[in-house]
């Protein structure tokens, strides 16, 4: 939006300014100066002066002015404002405080304008700002699916491939044919084969039946560490061979992967490459196996970009990277200016929820200790009708578990998992199955979380989707498909800095409906032929539910065109039964320690030193590429204590 601006009477140009910018639109608040001016330089007494700035926003012309009477020094001149946007009016506002004015633009789309003076201390010079804010988006509306859910409560956890988790499910048994998604698709789960193979130069490493430990580790906090997962170690686990060879083609991205470099990816750091070939089955994760044959899982369901956790949140939630595909690219205000589907949910008039288990300890969501989710997809704060809150809170009546048990859960609500992370024997154990913390919290976790749903008021009506975020390093020995970039976005390029053009999905990963509206035993795929589901799916079939175009909804080229799975949902059959879970108990590792039982140093005085919050990503960039626990111990002691010398 381009402004300009003008002063009436004149006044000699040196004693005022328009800046000359385009305030961008559709995005957060970020003050921009409009004009600045002088109030006493040029300014006579006893005369005005009208400045006024105009723009146009979504055709609707906006206008923000300032009157200025001239008054002798030191008194300052007085000065008075107004705001008007189409037919909407402010009125004259003479103090210094901001004013708002909401208005609809021609697209149907909601904007906040906000004006404000600003009067530096000890200054005579003053700017004018101006903020805009697109409070909803323009939607077009579509024929609603899924008319029967009422509640979609989705959970993303972290880093385990479909291989690795739920290989085993069916173990090589047929599906009964009225069992399938879509009717007429494979009976056949398509499961881990155990006779395939990575190899690490001449030693061959199978899939296993149960994941073993060995060395002291429990089998179910298998891989023992965390394995690769920033884009170039995907790159070897997808491309490389036992040997680390990689096709000559240097565009390999363009080629099909041959799933065979998982073990020589673990073994540049770990060894006992076992570790990422082995698989989960049923004795060992009761719970998600249990769900997965009770309700629906999918064999087909892709991460959205073969790399790391934050990139592929942000597909999750906003269709599209913005050309990242590492956590140490993105920062807090990387997609601050990103449209969520939370904020195309709340224009379509769904109420929505954000909800954080992490407890405020060692590792939080951000640098600054806020939830994840709201940190790094800030937009989703100013959707109307939602807030964000805590998962369990005894005293919150909106804390999810309590609304739960009221039967007042928003129509959508997101749930962050409490992370995990670290270097054995020091590690944070959370429950979103991140290695190399145990699967057994998660399990549980997820137990809890299903059965307080059953007990809902709203359960008939609901829908649980799990899915993990992406494979974290852990072998999957299906191919990812091609797909489409998700966009040509003006903020930042669809192609990364690897040259990688988001044109193929990422590792498969685990993901269950969970609804008393869906087919016990149902596996599903893509409707389409030719095409595979990933994280854009789940908000192309939100966009849906909630009566939206997917293709109009500003989420991108790729949630735009992706396949849905409202078929799965069943809305003329709510079944009463329930399933009986019966998760494994927990046993901590004998000698895991968390890091804030190791750490209490202290200055010369006695007193503990200051100490930096350490973030979600921050433990995980720690871990990277440390090949003792010593080493991660004093990086971690780096982060939290900088140069400050324990005594």
């Amino acid at each position: 939006m381009a402004v300009t601006s003008n002063v009436n009477t004149s006044l000699r140009t040196d004693y005022w300014q328009p800046s000359n910018i385009s305030i961008p639109s559709s995005k957060l608040p970020d003050s921009q100066k409009v004009l600045v001016f002088s109030r006493d330089t040029g300014i006579k007494d006893g005369k005005d002066w009208l400045f006024s700035s105009h723009f146009t926003l979504d055709g609707i012309d906006v206008k923000m002015e300032e009157s200025i009477t001239g008054e002798i020094w030191p008194v300052g001149s007085s000065m008075k404002q107004r705001l008007t946007a189409g037919s909407e009016d402010t009125g004259w506002w003479s103090s210094n405080d901001s004013k708002e004015l909401s208005f609809i633009g021609k697209s149907g789309a909601t904007y906040t304008i906000t004006a404000a003076l600003d009067v530096p201390f000890g200054d005579t010079h003053a700017s004018i700002t101006v903020t805009v804010l697109q409070e909803t988006p323009a939607v077009e509306t579509c024929t609603p699916v899924m008319d029967g859910i009422e509640t979609v409560i989705v959970l993303m956890l972290e880093n385990r491939s479909l291989d690795n988790l739920l290989g085993m499910l069916y173990a090589g048994k047929k599906i009964s044919s009225s069992s399938v998604y879509p009717a007429g698709s494979s009976t056949q789960f398509d499961g881990v084969p155990l006779h395939i193979s990575n190899s690490y130069k001449s030693s061959v490493y199978y899939p296993t039946n149960g994941t073993k430990g060995h060395g002291g580790f429990s089998a179910t906090t298998m891989p023992a560490y965390d394995p690769g997962e920033e884009f170039e170690h995907v790159q070897k686990q997808l491309y490389a061979n036992g040997n680390g060879h990689f096709p000559d083609n240097n565009n390999f991205w363009d080629s099909e992967p041959k799933m065979l470099g998982f073990a020589w990816d673990y073994d540049e750091i770990y060894t006992h490459n076992q570790d990422v070939m082995g698989v989960y089955n049923e004795e060992q994760l009761p719970v998600l196996y249990g769900l997965a044959k009770y309700y629906a899982v999918s064999d087909r369901w892709f991460c959205s970009v073969p790399s790391q956790t934050y990139t592929n949140r942000a597909f999750a939630m906003c269709g599209t990277a913005l050309g990242k595909v590492d956590n140490t690219e993105i920062e807090g205000s990387t997609y601050k200016y990103a449209n969520t589907i939370i904020n195309v949910l709340a224009a379509a008039g769904k109420s929505w929820g954000v909800y954080w288990q992490d407890d405020g300890g060692i590792t939080a969501g951000s640098p600054y200790g806020d939830p994840f989710t709201p940190y790094y997809f800030p937009r989703l704060k100013v959707a109307p009708n939602g807030g964000v809150h805590k998962y369990e809170d005894s005293s919150d009546k909106n804390a999810f578990l309590h609304a739960a048990a009221s039967g007042t859960l928003p129509n959508f609500c997101f749930v962050e998992p409490k992370w995990s992370g670290g270097f054995p024997p020091v590690v944070i154990e959370g429950n979103d199955f991140h290695p190399p913390a145990s699967v057994t919290p998660g399990d549980i976790a997820l137990k809890n979380m299903v059965e307080a749903l059953m007990d809902s008021p709203q359960w008939s009506k609901t829908l649980l989707v799990v899915t993990f975020d992406e494979h974290g390093g852990t072998y999957d020995h299906v191919v990812p498909t091609t797909t489409v970039a998700p966009d040509d976005s003006p903020l930042a390029s669809s192609t990364s800095k690897y040259g990688f053009k988001f044109q193929r999905l990422g590792v498969r990963v685990p993901t269950l409906l969970i609804s008393p509206q869906i087919k016990p035993g149902t596996v599903f795929r893509s409707p389409e032929p030719g095409k595979d589901l990933d994280h854009t799916s789940l908000l192309a079939t939100l966009c849906k539910w909630a009566g939206v175009d997917p293709a109009k909804a500003g989420l991108g080229a790729r949630v735009a065109q992706a396949s849905t799975f409202e078929g799965v949902v069943e809305g003329n059959n709510i079944r009463t039964d329930l399933p009986k879970l019966t998760p494994n108990k927990y046993v901590r590792p004998e000698g895991w320690q968390s890091p804030s039982e190791l750490f209490n140093p202290l200055n010369d005085k006695g007193e503990p030193l200051t100490s930096r919050r350490v973030g979600f990503g921050d433990l995980h960039t720690m871990s990277d590429n440390c090949t003792t626990a010593e080493e991660f111990l004093q990086k971690f002691n780096q982060h939290r204590f900088g140069d400050q010398t324990e005594k």
